[in-house]
This record gives C-alpha cells, sequence and structure tokens, in this order.
C-alpha cells in the first residue's frame, strides 16, 4: 500500500462574515462575496461556495493540488477560510514496514 492513500483526509471550511461584526453574514443582509471559487486545476474543476452557506469540505491535497481564486469582497462582506490538516509524522515505524513482494502495486 502506498504512504499517500494511507494519508488522512483534510477538512476545510469557508464561512460567509461581516468584517466589522465577525458575525456570519447573509444575503438578505447585505452580504456579497463574488468569485474565489475553490479549484482543482489537474480535475478541472472549480466549487463556487453559494452566499448563504457555510460550506465542509474533505478531500486529500496529496492527491488534488488545489487552491482558491482572489473574491472580489464588497463592502463589509468576507468569507472566513478554515483548514485543519493533520500532521503526518512520517519517522513513525507504522510507515516504514517494508513491503511484502505480493504488494507491490502492478505497473
Amino acid at each position: 500500500m502506498r504512504i499517500a492513500s494511507r494519508l488522512p483526509d483534510t477538512f476545510a471550511m469557508m464561512i460567509p462574515t461581516f468584517k466589522s461584526t465577525g458575525k456570519i453574514g447573509l444575503q438578505s443582509q447585505g452580504h456579497r462575496v463574488e468569485n474565489g471559487q475553490i479549484i482543482f486545476p489537474d480535475v478541472k474543476i472549480a466549487i463556487k461556495p453559494p452566499l448563504d452557506t457555510i460550506c465542509r469540505f474533505l478531500f486529500q491535497p496529496h492527491v488534488f493540488p488545489h487552491g482558491i481564486l482572489k473574491p472580489t469582497e464588497i463592502g463589509d462582506s468576507t468569507r472566513l477560510g478554515i483548514c485543519i490538516q493533520p500532521k503526518i509524522n512520517i519517522s513513525d515505524r507504522r510507515w516504514k514496514k517494508k513491503r511484502k513482494s505480493n504488494d507491490e502495486p502492478a505497473p
């Protein structure tokens, strides 16, 4: 089994907020952020977070390179982005187990 397939997923969240108060912003309260898509260029996907929604993502950053396009923040509106990626200690003995010849992937 390859190390990349054993790495944990990353958690990310985007929260629409107001800069001045830090409170969650709703479109009905005038919150407006345009653009700012989360992109996965290798698989040609762009996800646009909805205006009135707290978006949660689980993904494997070591498998899917990603980025966020610069958003256009109107007035007091912004988005708070949070990303939690577990630290991996590759010196841990579990990562150093030798592969058996039958565990090798086929070419």
